[in-house]
């Protein structure tokens, strides 16, 4: 089945078996005629009566806006609400957005329309159908099962992924596993620019294709695949694709003492003339889980943590200086060593297994 794209899902204190539930719903009755995006109710006093909407939805949609409803910031806020969203996110291919309470105010109904009119406007960007088929959706939770249970893979800072139109995804290189598990994590398609050996590789070389892999050559920049991969990478993202890319040129050369190389600056000449958005990405774990010198994985934790995305401004080509992409490429590139840091208080050694 496939997924439809975004749904509003107010929570509020109390018990469907109670007036104020049917009450509610008239209210949102009226007020879902002038919107285009669909609503449910579900109430906290009533745990499992929540969670098994908020299921059911996590099923059939790819993006849940949660507006708590008439609640404070005590327990139903700070504890309930997050841990249900963070086990439907580790379980189910969706994105759950979590907005600040709305308060009760003698306007109520009034409010009430005119916030969900006006989230709706602010939303129009997502509104579109999700981006993945149904074989992104058996593929996913194939992956996502091998992934939890082999590598009890955990994904943070799911708020910070910006669902413009146009984004480059840009990570740290640790493991063979890195663009499945971007794929992964962001829960969509990511075309990657891929090291053109790979192609070569018997099965593999009919995968990559399939998954929109671009073939380039990082170790020469003349390559005619450099140019043709520039290119198509630049027409995916005009037309609402996402592209990803690996910006030390090859993988993290951890063995060497080094956490994150140098960046080049192709995929950040690539955001300005798009006008994209970079989102930085940090893998750890990757490392030891399928290093370099191994032909098959082994088990281990791996941990993907989505940071704050950066938009820079459409520019040609003649008005992008060397310096403004060595600023935005070193700004990208300090978000995700400090998040490295966060993890590792040395460099971490592929050779060593725990």
């Amino acid at each position: 089945m496939e997924k439809k794209s975004t749904v509003l899902l107010l929570v509020a204190h109390g018990s469907p078996k109670k007036e104020f539930f049917h009450s509610l719903k008239a209210t949102l009755k009226n007020i879902q005629k002038n919107l285009r995006i669909p609503i449910e109710l579900a109430f906290l006093e009533s745990p499992p009566y929540f969670e098994k909407v908020a299921q059911n939805l996590a099923l059939s949609f790819s993006h849940i806006i949660l507006v708590p409803l008439l609640l404070s910031k005590g327990r139903h806020v700070t504890e309930d609400i997050p841990r249900v969203v963070q086990s439907l996110e580790n379980t189910h291919p969706v994105w759950i957005e979590v907005l600040p309470p709305l308060g009760d105010q003698p306007w109520f109904r009034k409010s009430l329309e005119e916030f969900l009119l006006s989230l709706a406007a602010s939303k129009k960007d997502i509104l579109a159908p999700p981006q993945g088929d149904k074989t992104f959706h058996i593929l996913w939770h194939a992956a996502y099962g091998y992934f939890r249970l082999f590598h009890r893979l955990e994904v943070q800072g799911l708020s910070h992924i910006p669902y413009e139109k146009k984004v480059i995804v840009v990570s740290n290189h640790p493991s063979y596993y890195d663009p499945i598990l971007l794929c992964l994590a962001a829960r969509r398609w990511i075309s990657f620019l891929t090291w053109r050996a790979l192609f070569q590789v018997p099965l593999l070389g009919l995968l990559l294709p399939r998954f929109s892999a671009l073939p380039v050559d990082p170790n020469d920049p003349t390559a005619s695949c450099n140019l043709k991969a520039f290119r198509t990478a630049w027409q995916k993202l005009e037309q609402g694709e996402w592209v990803g890319v690996f910006p030390e040129g090859g993988r993290t050369p951890l063995d060497k003492g080094v956490l994150l190389a140098p960046f080049r600056l192709g995929a950040f000449q690539l955001a300005y003339l798009t006008g994209s958005t970079i989102l930085p990405v940090c893998i750890t774990g990757a490392h030891r889980a399928w290093p370099r010198f191994l032909t098959l994985p082994r088990p281990g934790k791996i941990k993907v943590r989505f940071l704050p995305s950066l938009s820079v401004p459409k520019k040609s080509r003649r008005d992008i200086s060397p310096k403004e992409l060595e600023n935005t490429s070193e700004k990208v590139r300090v978000r995700i060593l400090a998040a490295l840091q966060e993890e590792y208080s040395e460099v971490p050694s592929p050779y060593q297994w725990f």
